[in-house]
């Protein structure tokens, strides 16, 4: 009894909340004058999901100043970008993949402002890209799809569908801007579906913070000349700082990749065009073998030393080193001796302070050659040193 008395109360209650009645003055053909109407007005419509293809990706909540951000950075680029066309080469290279791109989003415009294999430089409207979706999540993350035909996001998309594009596998860094935004994404792609481990993100997060540095350098100036550079999160040091990409697989080691400052530093004539990168022509992958450059024909390493050390910023297996006592190569480009020489005469009383601090606690890898020594004397002590984080270690341990 008690229960028939609470369903009858909740049947009084839906009544009263369904009752219409008509507002003063309107017509008599309401929907309260007819049950079908009425029962027709109340009928919930069918959740539609949300149209990738059609809508794109729901926008940040941060879009207005993320655009601003784009915008001035997209404004300031080069048209051509070797430091670009190289690090495209370079995932090519590394992670095995037909397609890689940079592409940089204002607005409802998608900028792909580097690409090679399926993709070509171009401007599409952002609904089109898979980029937008790497913006949804609060922290800045990669974005991960090892299988496009089984993601409800892309599945319907055309270069997922279209056989002249066929992507099924896809990965985006975000390019994170010195104020904090993002700015677009670093992807590779592939044709088939594939895995992607955390190793391999580390890399790919690594090189999108090392080119988003190239991109904006020019909008951080401008920022900085303006009085506006309190918004900046980087160091301007940063935009200055040296870096090679190394491949230690190789003998000897090889430099598959080097920023603008290191071109500047080492005098390498150093770039990639277009014609060297994969090229997509009717469904087949074809490319020029990129091989890199040697490290010897930059660095003499026959008095070279070594720290090893486990990386701080990483967890398991991941290592860090340190070489020292490097000299330029007898065949190496003259902006390397000429540096050398220039910091050896900026401190000529402290030569010998700078032999021992290169050398220090270094496990040396081989014994200095006469040669060698006789390179230290001329240049006062001064030797360049690397230091290196291996991204990709497959669980190396301290014996290996």
């Amino acid at each position: 009894a008690g229960l028939e008395a609470v369903l009858a109360a909740a049947a009084a209650a839906i009544a009263v909340h369904v009752e219409a009645t008509p507002a003063a003055g309107s017509c008599s053909d309401s929907a309260a004058d007819h049950p079908q109407k009425q029962h027709k007005a109340l009928q919930l419509k069918p959740f539609a999901p949300h149209d990738g293809w059609l809508r794109g990706a729901p926008k940040p909540a941060c879009q207005e100043a993320r655009d601003a951000a784009a915008d001035g950075i997209n404004a300031l680029r080069q048209t051509r970008d070797g430091e670009i066309e190289s690090m495209l080469r370079l995932l090519c290279y590394v992670f095995g993949v037909e397609t890689a791109t940079v592409a940089l989003l204002t607005g409802e415009v998608v900028y792909i402002t580097g690409a090679c294999g399926a993709l070509p430089v171009c401007v599409c409207p952002e609904r089109w890209g898979f980029c937008g979706w790497s913006f949804i999540n609060s922290h800045h993350e990669l974005l991960v799809v090892e299988d496009m035909d089984q993601d409800a996001r892309f599945s319907e998309n055309f270069f997922v569908c279209e056989p002249n594009f066929h992507l099924k596998f896809y990965v985006a860094a975000p390019l994170v801007s010195a104020n904090g935004h993002r700015l677009g994404t670093l992807c590779v792609m592939g044709q088939r579906p594939g895995k992607f481990d955390a190793q391999r993100g580390q890399l790919l997060a690594n090189l999108a913070e090392m080119l988003v540095r190239q991109l904006e350098v020019k909008w951080v100036q401008t920022l900085q000349a303006s009085g506006s550079a309190a918004v900046v999160r980087r160091s301007m040091s940063c935009y200055d700082t040296c870096y090679l990409v190394l491949d230690l697989s190789a003998n000897p080691w090889r430099v598959v990749h080097m920023n603008e400052p290191a071109r500047e530093a080492t005098g390498v004539d150093w770039g990639a065009s277009y014609d060297d990168l994969p090229n997509y022509a009717e469904g087949r992958r074809s490319s020029t073998p990129f091989e890199g450059l040697p490290i010897t024909s930059l660095f003499d390493m026959s008095g070279a030393g070594i720290i090893w050390g486990s990386s701080s910023s990483g967890s398991g297996g991941s290592w860090e080193f340190r070489l020292s006592g490097l000299l330029p190569a007898a065949d190496a480009p003259a902006a390397l001796h000429e540096a050398l020489a220039a910091a050896a005469a900026a401190a000529p009383n402290c030569g010998s302070d700078r032999a021992a601090k290169c050398k220090s606690g270094a496990q040396d890898l081989f014994d200095a050659s006469p040669k060698h020594q006789q390179q230290q004397q001329h240049y006062g002590g001064a030797c360049y040193s690397l230091s290196c984080r291996l991204a990709i270690s497959d669980g190396l341990d301290e014996s290996q």
